[in-house]
């Protein structure tokens, strides 16, 4: 046996695979970082006491028995080996694998490969699928209910469970082959759940158990079911517009500052050409610098002009003026109306920060939940602070308390975007999340520590996952949401248009002030030309015919001048 065993340790290391040999009294003194394959060279007396002394197998490596001189089933009396563990036997032409449903149940095996003339033939399918039958195996589960996510009732004689979790379980049960005793706690938190498990009283808690690394030091959790993202919700505020800036908010100051600064100097260049073309004898007359500017800012009220330039240059800058100003007022025309139309939700503040700054909302969570063992054992400094107001006795200590908590004070609560969607229609008033502020987490069920079905589920629960299968559960068994009512038209009140109307009459104000002033200032002409000329044809000296003052513009540049205006 000797040569045997040294001659399959050289054909092995002449393919390069690592090998140790070992006395069986000598197993579990080496560490190996990958996963080993244990080769047992002969089944004979002392390869079966080596078996009875483990027990239960090592499931961390894979066994190989060449050859036995006794049957299987007595070579594994009183040994056990687990669901998840490979145990390979080589008898007469075929690979066969051995292994045990759970502790007390008999031993079974399946045909891994068989040699047929010299050719290798394998069962096609993974380790799992050829174990996926769990034989009517009775598991425990801890349950509790806790809608929506699974909804327990408990009967005379059994139990059910439904919603998104019950559904799930009875597919895993069906497509395994097993069953499940349920106990119904009465643990006000998941933790009390995670506690019950690591009792060894079930096997595992069935129930919406999110995934942390304190839980998941004393339990073991399944594949992910579903991802969910944790937020922090307050009431959502009525959308209100500010009078002051309703008609100059869809553009920025630094955009209106700029419109303006442009079309002085559109003006400024429209006069320089206007002076170069009377000069060379192309325009008859210059207009006043308040007439440029009053011609640009008549193209952006799309107003016309009163004549035609008939210079090119002068076109072409009023063609640029043109479309320049369509755009413009485009663009301010479509977000005037986006802004007066859609509602837009007022958040206090938008993360974590805001609200420890606003210093007058209140935070809570779950007690005893994902959530709370997070912000507890959290190194950041923010949601350190957050955890203080926790201490609060009057903080709500469960979520559907919290919720409705948020809407008769200034509450912020944080839970799953699950759970709040959920329970939305049951609220008095709308909530919303800080946008600006979240955490991904993990949904699955804690096995016991070291369980051996955790591949098994594990295995199951990415195909259902990966077919879209656990999707459509979710899809189904989530509360639909209710059609939003159509945003009512809401009327522009004579409140909403107290700037347009102000401006209206500033406006108007100011063109009648200055109507009196220019009456005035043509009153003082007229007799100053009168008391002026009778004094002049008296002594002999008029030479022209004086006029009075038309307007303000002729009036100060006749102060400025110091000079009289001829009449034309």
């Amino acid at each position: 046996m000797e040569k045997g065993t040294l001659g399959l340790v050289r054909r092995l290391c002449d393919r390069d695979f690592p090998v140790a040999v070992m006395h069986y009294e000598n197993f579990g003194k080496i560490f190996c970082r990958s996963q080993p394959l244990y080769i047992i060279p002969s089944g004979d007396r002392e390869a079966q006491n080596f078996l009875k002394i483990q027990g239960t197998l090592n499931c961390w490596g894979r066994w190989l028995l060449l050859t036995s001189l006794m049957p299987v089933t007595l070579l594994l009396h009183n040994v056990y080996v687990p669901i998840n563990c490979q145990f390979l036997v080589v008898q007469d032409n075929h690979l066969l694998e051995f292994y045990h449903i759970a502790k007390d149940s008999t031993l079974h095996n399946n045909s891994v490969c068989e040699w047929h003339e010299s050719v290798l033939r394998c069962v096609h399918g993974s380790f799992y699928d050829r174990r996926n039958n769990l034989q009517g195996l009775q598991l425990r589960a801890v349950t509790k209910n806790s809608l929506p996510f699974i909804s327990v009732v408990k009967n005379v004689t059994h139990v059910e469970v439904s919603s998104f979790v019950g559904n799930v379980w009875h597919v895993l049960e069906k497509s395994m082959n097993f069953t499940t005793q349920y106990d119904v706690s009465s643990a006000q938190t998941y933790n009390d759940l995670v506690a019950a498990v690591t009792e060894g009283n079930v096997d595992l808690a069935l129930s919406y158990v999110t995934v942390t690394w304190q839980r998941a030091a004393i339990v073991d959790f399944t594949s992910p079911l579903l991802f969910s993202s944790y937020y922090v919700y307050i009431k959502k505020l009525q959308a209100t517009r500010t009078l002051g800036n309703t008609f100059l908010k869809p553009f920025s100051y630094g955009i209106w500052v700029s419109i303006n600064f442009s079309l002085c100097g559109v003006a400024a260049v429209m006069g320089m050409i206007y002076c170069t073309l009377h000069h060379i004898g192309v325009e008859p007359r210059v207009p006043s610098l308040s007439s440029c500017l009053l011609t640009t800012y008549r193209v952006f009220c799309s107003q016309g002009q009163a004549r035609l330039p008939r210079s090119s240059s002068l076109r072409m800058l009023l063609i640029s003026v043109y479309l320049t100003a369509v755009t413009v007022v485009a663009a301010y025309s479509a977000t005037l109306i986006a802004s007066l139309t859609v509602q837009r939700v007022s958040l206090p503040f938008k993360d974590i920060e805001g609200l420890l700054k606003n210093g007058k909302y209140k935070f809570g969570m779950a007690r005893g939940s994902a959530e709370h063992s997070i912000v507890e054992n959290s190194s950041d400094i923010t949601l350190h602070q957050l955890s203080e107001n926790l201490k609060d006795p009057s903080v709500p200590k469960e979520a559907l308390t919290g919720l409705k908590y948020v809407c008769e004070d200034k509450f912020a609560y944080m839970t799953t975007l699950d759970y709040a969607q959920a329970h939305k229609k049951t609220l008095p008033c709308d909530i919303v999340y800080l946008p600006n502020f979240s955490f991904r987490v993990s949904v699955a069920f804690p096995m016991q520590k070291g369980s051996p079905y955790i591949g098994i589920f594990n295995y199951n629960i990415k195909r259902m996952r990966g077919s879209g299968l656990i999707k459509k559960i979710m899809d189904d068994t989530r509360p639909k949401p209710t059609p939003e009512p159509p945003i009512p038209l809401k009327q522009m009140t004579l409140q909403d248009t107290t700037p347009l109307l102000l401006s209206l009459m500033l406006g108007t104000l100011a063109a009648v002030v200055l109507i009196v002033i220019e009456r005035c200032l043509k009153f003082c002409g007229n007799h100053y030309m009168s008391h002026a000329t009778s004094q002049k044809k008296r002594s002999g000296e008029l030479k022209e015919a004086w006029r009075p003052s038309q307007n303000i513009n002729e009036c100060l540049l006749r102060l400025f001048y110091r000079k009289k205006l001829p009449l034309r």
